[in-house]
């Protein structure tokens, strides 16, 4: 009897074990580490089997084909990761890289920009918060060269023109 319990058991297991969307993304992700793109893309693709929705499997799955220089089908796993998380920077990164590989600079220039756009959208908050600390550094923000890069930013404008009036 104990013995068709443990094959039932086993069985149980390999069963669980072929469901898990995880574990299959992170056999991917070692795969990935091993060199071996092929392989890894294999288990993104069951995991995104189980769950279609799995946004770090499609953008895991972009980044194995960048590799192989399957810039095309790399795209297309951003952009599938994009439609799940619009605000995840890393992935509109990784898609400017792809896009720029097929000299498609002005695509590229536009993931770019949408990859900065949390990094402006962070700085302006960490401002606005040190301003509330210490309301000096609005007219140090207005005019200190570390803060050209965001100067046009709307939200930018909005704080600074807030604090100044």
């Amino acid at each position: 009897m104990l013995v068709i319990t443990l094959k039932f058991l086993s069985y149980s297991v390999k069963i669980v074990a072929a469901l898990n969307e995880d574990a299959w993304f992170y056999k991917g992700l070692m795969l990935k580490k091993l060199n071996r793109y092929e392989d890894a893309i294999a288990s993104y693709e069951k995991a995104l089997d189980i769950n279609p929705l799995y946004e770090s499997a499609w953008r895991s799955r972009g980044i194995a084909l960048k590799y192989l220089k399957r810039y095309e089908d790399a795209i297309f796993s951003y952009d599938k990761a994009i439609e799940i998380n619009p605000l995840n920077k890393c992935i509109w990164h990784n898609r400017g890289y792809a896009l720029w590989y097929l000299n498609r600079y002005e695509d590229a220039i536009v993931s770019f920009n949408q990859a900065l756009q949390g990094k402006i959208h962070l700085a302006v908050e960490n401002l606005k918060q040190a301003i509330n600390l210490n309301p000096k550094f609005c007219k140090t923000a207005s005019t200190d060269s570390d803060f050209e890069q965001i100067r046009l930013d709307e939200r930018f404008k909005r704080l600074i023109g807030k604090q100044l009036n």
